[in-house]
């Protein structure tokens, strides 16, 4: 069996939050908490989840850019969690980063051609002639004319820019490569050449890639296999198009219910979920998902579910995705609304009831004038008085 090209066993990174008088009473920020996760050769791995859920901090674990608080991290088969100095500079020609802006990642005081040949620089690759040929090769690569290399960021496009970031990502020659939302901020038609770069690059590469995003049409395009994060925990992982066709955990259900459809036929009721996101502060006990969930159990509250195995190659973080697999072909569980949202829905009911009363009436003028004339009838001095003003 092929080893894999990145492995996480156990990763944790908190972050310390506010003062206390002693280091260990403070609070702190569960960014990431004990996540495993294999990366294979050549396949592209997605994570996904709401915004908040970890998932560019896992991207920077991987990267060794920030140091983990617990766990380790191996790559090519070689632990590099406590890597520094030289050996970690020399392990980042191997693993490079895809930003997720491309108008904030690109240096403005500097040409095209100097942004992508300072990683050849840095980890001195070629001599400058060398150097310079590279340029202009990854520039072939990603569709750029080799003369834009005199050019500055301001002069390019979004779409063009995110080329630019792209090839100094691959300038290096990495094997393994991480794009934190590489285009979710380009527009949809952007979005598909750069998809479509990508996967060409990665055929021609020979590239393992990693894809953090939350747009789940471009994640079911482009990964092999996706991992859901939820509150710094994965909590189901399994190949796209089995987790995309039948979901077991609840989270993914109703994340992947939340995605809109284009043909109305397919909507259908969605599992809408109740309440907000808990606080990574103040992460609930037991399951983290069970403040929301519309299957928890008395279990759910107090044990740590642990990921197991599950059918077409999942892995799954539920007390109860046997029961769920089971009655997959019931229809979705739709969970109460919010009190808030409650609360708006009753407003605007009261308020759509009103509009309809005043233009019933507008509708019925005999009505309302019927309604006028014992008005005036018990206040005959009013109208004597009012035509007294008149003469």
């Amino acid at each position: 069996m092929t080893d894999p090209i990145l492995r996480l066993d156990g990763i944790v990174k908190h972050y310390p939050v506010g003062r206390a008088l002693l280091p260990f009473q403070r609070r702190r920020l569960r960014a990431v908490d004990g996540v495993g996760l294999s990366v294979m050769p050549g396949e592209t791995l997605a994570v996904v989840g709401e915004s908040g859920c970890g998932k560019s901090t896992l991207a920077r674990l991987m990267l060794r850019l920030i140091d983990p608080s617990d766990g380790r991290i191996f790559f090519e088969g070689e632990e590099i969690t406590a890597l520094t100095g030289r050996p970690l500079q020399r392990l980042r020609a191997r693993m490079q980063l895809i930003f997720q802006d491309p108008y904030a990642s690109l240096n403005p005081r500097l040409t095209v051609g100097q942004i992508l040949e300072e990683p050849l620089a840095i980890h001195r690759i070629g001599a400058r002639r060398q150097r310079r040929d590279k340029v202009a090769e990854m520039m072939r690569v990603v569709g750029l004319p080799v003369d834009h290399a005199r050019r500055f960021p301001h002069e390019f496009s979004g779409g063009q820019r995110q080329r630019i970031a792209i090839a100094r990502a691959l300038v290096t020659g990495p094997s393994f490569v991480i794009g934190d939302e590489p285009v979710s901020a380009l527009d949809v038609s952007i979005q598909a050449q750069i998809i479509e770069l990508l996967e060409d690059l990665k055929r021609r590469m020979g590239l393992t890639m990693v894809f953090i995003s939350h747009d789940l049409a471009v994640v079911s395009r482009i990964a092999d296999r996706v991992a859901v994060m939820y509150l710094g925990q994965v909590i189901e992982s399994g190949p796209t198009a089995s987790v995309f066709a039948s979901p077991l955990h609840p989270y993914t259900r109703a994340l992947l219910a939340a995605a809109p459809k284009p043909d109305p036929a397919g909507r259908g009721q969605r599992a809408l979920l109740e309440g907000d996101v808990p606080s990574a502060i103040d992460p609930p006990p037991g399951c983290r998902f069970h403040t929301r969930c519309p299957h928890a159990t008395d279990i759910c509250r107090v044990e740590i579910p642990m990921a197991e195995p599950g059918p077409d190659g999942h892995e799954i973080a539920c007390h109860h995705w046997r029961e769920i697999a089971a009655a997959t072909t019931a229809p979705p569980v739709t969970a109460t609304a919010h009190p808030r949202r409650q609360k708006r829905i009753a407003i605007f009911e009261r308020q759509l009831a009103r509009n309809q009363e005043r233009d019933a009436d507008i509708d019925r003028p005999g009505e309302r004038d019927s309604r006028t004339t014992p008005s005036a009838a018990r206040h005959p001095s009013s109208e004597k008085s009012t035509m007294g003003g008149r003469q």
